[in-house]
């Protein structure tokens, strides 16, 4: 960076700098989302590295009764060697963050320019939605740096035609799907890439060696499930099967186009880069403009064609999901989103200095105004745990405690607080058996569990103490194999019958 050569340019990169580390690093230890999934997830990380396990499958999606596979696992406790703490995986996720404003800004730069690159390096340092997404661990907060990793790989591929590209692109799009399924949405990456191939004419040896590092790059991250599977009676495929052909039809949720296209984009594309839906949709429709406009330069642009063609598959085929769109759900969607809010801004700026001025300011502005906002402590907090903690070792010095949670609401606390305690090495199946709620000020109520309380058919607490939420996770078939139906027969049965 030249300060004297482009003082503006060094500026704003100077900017960009100092609002990415402000917003992750202020007040740090009050924001982290140590609650519920967060911890849980990490209790099976935690207790595998430390008894030489490997997990063999992932956490079970809340759509039905299938599973993603066990990268999200191994590449968290890989990460578990770094001394730094019970923050230690939360470390992690803020410098992926940091790491995801480079891809954007790469990405941009590809797309337009260096200026794109930085207007949406500024968008990613100040989103609220990367924000917080840089203070949580579960497992979809890692889809938004993998899709901008694949779109770096998609659009190198473009460039240089490397067949190393291509195979680290298919491998990080099979890894992004098998950690959280919704991740097929980016398929379109993919498929794109394959169809820069073909358009290049290839010859057929180097056209079959392309097909087939493709098709290993995606497979291997499938791997560890397809093992499972095949040694269980194909209980996840089938599972997936029965959702998607029988399941997902008997629960309806709006799902016209007008809505879809009018109302859920405008307002998921403002969650992510800030302003009203109403300006999120004047971008959108300004997206579509920019791409007719550029239709006569289409081999001059075909980074955003790239970026902004794939983006449209990815929406298509979201449409036709059938279930609720959680926020989460949209994910895939970061890069993208912010990459063409920064193109069309640079657009506008070179029609019109004021309009890209004015544009690039609201977004900012009304982005900083709701991040400034989350700077204050989150709902459950790192000394919340570590005070209820150091509470419950005053009460019973030297013991360990075996940790229950509220079946209504202890969710969010008690996995968090048993993972603190196991990093202690006080967390066992042979403790003091201790209840933890979530009480209605905030606060965290907690009392030692009588025989009784957890023995009884209709208990009030769960376990959650880390070795019995390995074996849930990691083990719920060895006392009960899953089973082989009929799956022919139920389809025929049961396909896209209404409850």
């Amino acid at each position: 960076m030249n300060l004297k050569k482009d003082p503006l340019f060094s500026l704003l990169i100077l900017i960009i700098i100092a609002s990415a580390v402000f917003f992750r690093i202020y007040n740090y230890f009050g924001r982290v989302n140590i609650h519920a999934d967060n911890a849980w997830e990490l209790q099976v990380v935690r207790y595998a590295f430390d008894n030489l396990r490997i997990p063999v499958v992932g956490p079970f999606s809340s759509a039905g009764p299938f599973f993603y596979g066990p990268w999200y696992f191994w590449i968290f406790m890989v990460i578990t060697v770094v001394p730094f703490g019970f923050l230690t995986h939360w470390y992690l996720m803020t410098i992926l963050s940091f790491v995801f404003i480079y891809l954007v800004f790469w990405i941009g730069r590809e797309v337009g320019g260096k200026w794109v690159g930085a207007i949406a390096a500024l968008y990613a340092a100040v989103s609220t939605a990367q924000i917080n997404n840089s203070f949580g661990v579960w497992s979809p907060a890692l889809i938004p740096f993998l899709v901008a990793l694949s779109l770096v790989l998609l659009l190198r591929f473009s460039k240089n035609g490397k067949l190393l590209d291509l195979f680290l692109l298919s491998f990080v799009v099979g890894l992004s799907v098998t950690i959280h399924f919704q991740s097929v949405l980016i398929s379109p990456i993919l498929f794109a890439a394959l169809i820069l191939l073909f358009l290049s004419k290839p010859k057929f040896t180097t056209l079959f060696k392309s097909l087939g590092l493709t098709f290993m790059g995606f497979v291997i991250p499938f791997l560890p499930l397809i093992w499972w599977d095949a040694n269980h009676n194909w209980y996840n495929s089938v599972s997936l099967a029965v959702y998607l052909l029988v399941d997902q039809y008997k629960i309806w949720v709006p799902n016209r186009w007008l809505t879809y296209a009018g109302s859920y984009w405008p307002q998921a594309w403002a969650e992510i880069i800030g302003g009203s839906k109403y300006l999120a949709g004047v971008v959108i429709g300004l997206v579509g403009v920019f791409g007719l406009l550029k239709l006569k330069n289409f081999s001059k642009s075909k980074a955003f064609y790239l970026v902004a063609l794939t983006f449209l598959f990815e929406v298509i085929l979201f449409r036709y999901y059938r279930g609720e769109r959680f926020y989460y759900y949209s994910f895939f969607a970061h890069p993208a989103v912010i990459v063409l809010t920064a193109y069309v801004t640079h657009e506008l700026f070179k029609i019109q200095k004021l309009l890209g001025i004015i544009l690039v300011s609201v977004f900012v502005v009304l982005t900083i105004n709701q991040s400034v906002k989350n700077l204050k402590d989150v709902g459950i907090t790192l000394s919340q745990i570590t005070s209820v903690k150091e509470e419950i070792y005053a009460a019973y010095p030297n013991h360990n405690f075996d940790i229950y949670g509220c079946i209504y609401n202890g969710g969010r606390v008690s996995h968090p607080i048993a993972l603190s305690i196991y990093i202690d090495g006080r967390n066992t199946l042979d403790g003091v058996k201790i209840g933890t709620c979530e009480a209605g000020d905030g606060s965290i109520a907690w009392h030692a569990l009588s025989w009784e309380e957890v023995a009884s058919e209709n208990s009030a607490f769960y376990n959650v103490t880390t070795e019995h939420v390995y074996r849930g996770m990691q083990e719920w078939w060895i006392e009960k194999p899953p089973g082989k139906g009929d799956l022919w027969k139920f389809l025929g049965e049961n396909f896209r019958k209404q409850d």
